[in-house]
């Protein structure tokens, strides 16, 4: 989390927030260099016309659902957060971080939510998880964006 903020503030020449806007080719840009940076040596994949740029762009596409090619930094990374290995409890308590104070979940002091803030934190998870169903595919992206913002709204 930390790098990526930091390099998307610094691409785009702005203060440090964790509700940074950010655009499709900013963060596929600063993810391919994070991931350049991975000490983690390559796998050869079973996909061969795996792409990660167009796999970013994707996952990008996925939570732009006004199509207005600008997501919030911490909506992404809360998603981002459930394709990350690691405890249940881990995930949710750095996710739920994102939303509250300033974007560091390891604070031991007691931190809440306002009711915008988690509707956007449930419309990240619920946006990762249609992304992945197979049912979601033959939905239009008007008909996707609506469920999702149906069952945040009611949650």
């Amino acid at each position: 989390w930390t790098t990526l903020s930091k390099d998307v503030t610094k691409k785009l020449g702005i203060k440090k927030s964790a509700v940074v806007p950010v655009d499709q080719a900013s963060f596929v840009d600063c993810m391919m260099d994070i991931l350049s940076r991975s000490k983690k040596p390559p796998q050869k994949s079973s996909w061969a016309n795996f792409s990660p740029e167009e796999t970013l762009k994707n996952f990008f596409l996925s939570f732009d659902l006004m199509q207005v090619n600008q997501v919030p930094l911490n909506q992404l990374m809360c998603g981002l957060t459930l394709l990350c290995g690691g405890t249940k409890s881990s995930k949710l308590g750095f996710a739920f971080g994102l939303f509250c104070g300033d974007g560091k979940s390891g604070k031991k002091k007691i931190q809440t939510m306002g009711h915008g803030d988690f509707i956007q934190f449930f419309r990240s998870f619920l946006i990762v998880m249609f992304s992945c169903c197979n049912q979601s595919l033959s939905l239009s992206a008007d008909t996707v964006s609506q469920y999702i913002s149906d069952t945040a709204q009611a949650a």
